[in-house]
């Protein structure tokens, strides 16, 4: 575990704080060849705004509807606000790698293989690109993970605190509300009752919050043909193929062994993981229509693909996967 503990720390380095170290300074963190911190200086602003040093209507919809990881850095003992929220990036990082690390051992791999499957994660190009730049996805992400742990498990109550905080850490946590009901079919149990409780959980947090911030203005994420114009950029294309990434390349193959292997995961399991692929990639075409679209939309299949990796991998060379069972 150690081992992939560096790995991460190294993965994440170069763009920490965005300093971008060496030829990536030419290549990134740029807009027309001017640089640019882009999402992050609202961010930066919330930090700031809950350090008493800026006021609330510096930070605009939606970005303001995304308190959690600014309230989580602006405590802490560190003077430059997108430091901070880094930090809080890096120890979400660390943390869905524990998570990542007991989903897999539940679902039956050994030591050996769920530390291959946390390796996917951490020598990663979304955790290199977006982990450490001063947005908030990293928490999201980790909260995705512990929603679908819990899921996993059949500790679908999980999901009501995860929800609740999701909603206002980033609304991309909502992915877990169909995945519920996908796997609750799946087992053969009823869904309405908790359906009902999840989508509550969700939907009052985001709801209160925007009320109290109406005077703010109010944003929706409304689709118009411009966006998907100003998205069809090469850019845009190898960021969102590169966030997919081996884990996806070698989780969709997983998805098409698992058709005719007799040690296939239980429906459940398979269905649920299928479901969210499928449902990060809606959510990536989805933004093509109402927003800049990048790598990070994409970056929630890999909750969903690693697992599906890791199985191929073990059926596909079970005599190597045998050695490092662990």
């Amino acid at each position: 575990m150690l081992g992939v503990a560096l790995s991460l720390a190294l993965v994440t380095w170069p763009k920490f704080d965005r300093q971008d170290l060496g030829p990536l300074r030419e290549l990134t963190g740029k807009v027309g060849g001017v640089t640019t911190l882009g999402d992050a200086v609202h961010y930066m602003g919330y930090v700031d705004y809950f350090r008493g040093k800026a006021a609330l209507a510096s930070v605009p919809p939606p970005f303001v509807y995304r308190p959690v990881a600014p309230a989580l850095a602006f405590p802490l003992p560190v003077e430059s606000p997108m430091t901070a929220l880094n930090v809080v990036n890096l120890l979400s990082l660390y943390a869905s790698l524990v998570v990542l690390f007991r989903l897999l051992r539940h679902l039956g791999f050994g030591f050996g293989l769920s530390l291959v499957g946390c390796s996917l994660f951490a020598v990663s190009f979304p955790v290199f690109y977006y982990g450490v730049d001063g947005g908030v996805d990293p928490p999201a992400i980790l909260l995705l993970l512990v929603g679908l742990y819990g899921l996993l498990a059949g500790h679908w109550t999980w999901l009501l605190p995860v929800l609740a905080v999701g909603s206002v850490t980033k609304e991309t946590v909502i992915l877990l509300v169909p995945l519920l009901v996908v796997h609750r079919i799946s087992s053969g149990r009823g869904f309405v009752v908790p359906l009902a409780l999840c989508s509550f959980a969700y939907a009052t947090p985001i709801a209160l919050l925007r009320w109290l911030l109406e005077h703010l203005g109010n944003y929706m994420w409304s689709p118009a043909w411009e966006i998907l114009l100003s998205n069809l950029r090469l850019r845009a294309v190898v960021s969102v193929a590169l966030a997919f990434g081996l884990p996806g390349v070698l989780g969709v193959l997983g998805f098409r062994l698992q058709r005719r292997s007799p040690r296939r995961f239980a429906p459940e399991i398979v269905n649920t993981l299928g479901a969210g692929t499928a449902l990060a990639v809606l959510l990536v075409l989805y933004s093509a229509v109402t927003a800049y679209t990048d790598g990070r939309f994409m970056w929630p299949a890999s909750a969903f693909t690693i697992p599906m990796a890791v199985w191929w991998l073990r059926e596909r060379f079970p005599a190597r996967a045998e050695t490092i069972r662990g």
